[in-house]
C-alpha cells in the first residue's frame, strides 16, 4: 500500500519492480502449481517460471485436459494471457524450443542471436561497463542451463566481474610516509591521503611497477626522489577489463553459438555398453597417449600417438623443458582423445550417453569429472572437452583404474612400431591423431573411406553463413562425407 494526498492506495496485482513482486509470485505460484497438480488426475509434467507454465501430457488426453485447466481458471477468477496459450507438441516457453514429438529441447534463435552479439562487442570491446558484464553473464547462466559443461568456464568471468579495472595515481615522495600510515596490512586505504584524491576503500595493487600484497612488499619497493606512481583498485569503480582467459572462453562460446549444436534431448542418458580406457607416458622431452574404446560385440578401436616438446610448442602449448611434470595434462590429453573415438564410433548421431573412461592418474580423474581448473594448459584443454560434451549431448564419467589392471591402455600409449600388438587391436581398427585434431576445436569436414576422392569440392560454392549439418549418400556411390562447418 501506500499514501497520496491524504489517500490510500493498495495494488491489486503485484507489478514489476516492486521488492514484494518476487515473494508474491513465487507463493502464489506455488500454490496454483500444487492445486492444477490435484485437478489434473491423469499423468502429466507441469512446471512454472514465475507466471509461465508448461504442460505435457499424453496426446489422447492433452485437448480434454487443456479445457478442463481453462474452465477451472475461469470459476475461480485466475486472469490468463490469452496469446500466450497455445495447444501442440512444438511450444516455446521462457526462451526454450520444445519439440515433444521428437523428445527434445534446444535455445530459441533469438536467444542464441542475442548472445552472439554480446559475445562479438565484448570480443571488439574488452574494456567494458559493469553492468553490461553482468548482464551478459545472467543470459549465459541462463542458456548454459541445459549445457552444464560449458557453465563451469564462465568462472573467469565472474573472476573479471569482482576485478575493477586499476587507476593510476601518483605521490610526491615526501608524502610517502604519510600515505602507509592510511593502509590497512590488507593495503587497503582506510582513510583518504592527505593531498589525493585517492577513495577510502580501494586497495594498492602495485607501485613503480612492482606488484604489492602486504606491508613487508611495500617496504621492498625503492623509492626515488621522482614522483611515485600507484596503481589503485577502486571496488565501486564501474568499468572492468576482461582478462585473456575470459576473451579465450568467450571465442568458446562463439564457436559452439555458431555451430548451431545447441540441441538437448529429453530422454534420460543411457550408460555406455562398452570399456575404456586410457593413458599416457612422459619423459623429459617426448610422451606418448594411448587408449581404446571396445563397444559392445565389437573388436576395439584404438589410437596411439607420440608427441615432442615442438609439437605441442607449434599449438602454442608452452609445458616448459620436462614433460613428465606435466603428466596430469598428459593423461586428461587421453582421455580426451578417447572421447572422440565415441564419436567417431557414432557419426550418425549425436550420442547423448553417458561416458565412463578409465585413467590411472587421480589428477586427471578429478579435473575431468569436475570439468574445472585455473592453471595452464589444464583450462585448456578441459574448455576443448566441455565444447565436444556440449556439442554432441554426452556426460564424462572419468573412473580411476589402478596401475597393474590398466595394462592395454599402458601398453598402447608406450607402443612403438613396428613392434606387435596384442592379438585384439588389429590395425583397421586404429584412429590416428595428430595434436591439430586433438587441439583444434573449429569443426571441420571429414571424409570416409579415407581417400576418397569428392569432385564437387574443387568448384568454389557459395557457402551459406551457418551449414548446421549436410550428409550425402546414395545407393551406386561408397563414399560418403559428413560435413559440419562454422561461420563463414
Amino acid at each position: 500500500m501506500f499514501r497520496h494526498k491524504g489517500q490510500l492506495y493498495h495494488y491489486t496485482v503485484a507489478p514489476f519492480g516492486a521488492k514484494f513482486s518476487q515473494h508474491w509470485w513465487g507463493r502464489m505460484g506455488a500454490f496454483l502449481v500444487r492445486w492444477f497438480h490435484a485437478f489434473l488426475f491423469t499423468k502429466h509434467c507441469l512446471l512454472l517460471f514465475v507466471d509461465d507454465f508448461l504442460i505435457s501430457m499424453p496426446q489422447s488426453m492433452a485437448a480434454l485436459q487443456a479445457t478442463y485447466l481453462v474452465l477451472l481458471c475461469q470459476l475461480f477468477h485466475i486472469p490468463v494471457s490469452w496469446k500466450k496459450c497455445w495447444l501442440g507438441p512444438h511450444q516455446t516457453w521462457i526462451g526454450w524450443s520444445f519439440d515433444f514429438n521428437a523428445g527434445l529441447v534446444s535455445l530459441h534463435q533469438d536467444k542464441c542471436s542475442k548472445l552472439l552479439q554480446m559475445i562479438h562487442y565484448m570480443l571488439l570491446h574488452p574494456t567494458m561497463k559493469k553492468k553490461a558484464l553482468e548482464k551478459f553473464i545472467g543470459l549465459a547462466m541462463w542458456c548454459t542451463s541445459l549445457f552444464p559443461s560449458l557453465r563451469v568456464h564462465l568462472h573467469w568471468l565472474y573472476d573479471d566481474l569482482a576485478k575493477p579495472a586499476d587507476t593510476q595515481f601518483s605521490c610526491d615522495p615526501g608524502a610517502w610516509h604519510d600515505l602507509q600510515r592510511c593502509l590497512s596490512p590488507e593495503l587497503v586505504f582506510v582513510q583518504p591521503p592527505p593531498h589525493t584524491s585517492i577513495p577510502v576503500g580501494s586497495k594498492l595493487v602495485s607501485v613503480r611497477h612492482h606488484v604489492v600484497h602486504n606491508m613487508q612488499d611495500l617496504l621492498n619497493v625503492p623509492i626515488t626522489p621522482k614522483r611515485i606512481w600507484m596503481r589503485i583498485r577502486d571496488p565501486a569503480s564501474p568499468t572492468r577489463k576482461l582478462s585473456p582467459n575470459s576473451l579465450r572462453v568467450l571465442g568458446l562460446f562463439d564457436q559452439w553459438l555458431s555451430s548451431g549444436q545447441w540441441v538437448v534431448s529429453m530422454r534420460p542418458k543411457p550408460r555406455w555398453e562398452g570399456d575404456a580406457s586410457a593413458d599416457a607416458f612422459a619423459d623429459q622431452h617426448v610422451c606418448g597417449i594411448g587408449g581404446f574404446i571396445t563397444p559392445a560385440g565389437q573388436p576395439p578401436m584404438w589410437f596411439s600417438e607420440r608427441f615432442s616438446n615442438e609439437d605441442f610448442a607449434q599449438h602454442d602449448i608452452l609445458l616448459g623443458g620436462d614433460l613428465q611434470k606435466h603428466i596430469a595434462f598428459l593423461e586428461a590429453l587421453a582421455q580426451l582423445a578417447n572421447l572422440h573415438l565415441l564419436i567417431r564410433d557414432s557419426l550418425h548421431s549425436r550420442v547423448n550417453l553417458i561416458f565412463a573412461s578409465g585413467t590411472g592418474n587421480t589428477g586427471a580423474e578429478s579435473r575431468l569429472n569436475t570439468l574445472f581448473s585455473t592453471k595452464y594448459p589444464m583450462c585448456c584443454l578441459l574448455e576443448r572437452v566441455s565444447f565436444l560434451l556440449a556439442s554432441h549431448n554426452v556426460i564424462i564419467g572419468s573412473q580411476h583404474t589402478q596401475g597393474f589392471r590398466n595394462i592395454q591402455a599402458n601398453f598402447l600409449s608406450r607402443w612403438v612400431p613396428p613392434n606387435p600388438l596384442p592379438a585384439e587391436f588389429v590395425a583397421e581398427r586404429r584412429v590416428r591423431f595428430s595434436l591439430k585434431d586433438l587441439w583444434c576445436i573449429a569443426p571441420g569436414p571429414s571424409v570416409h573411406p579415407a581417400g576418397a576422392e569428392l569432385h564437387w569440392r574443387q568448384f568454389q560454392l557459395p557457402v551459406p553463413q551457418r551449414i548446421l549439418g549436410i550428409f550425402f549418400s546414395g545407393t551406386c556411390c561408397s563414399n560418403w562425407v559428413s560435413l559440419v562447418c562454422p561461420r563463414s
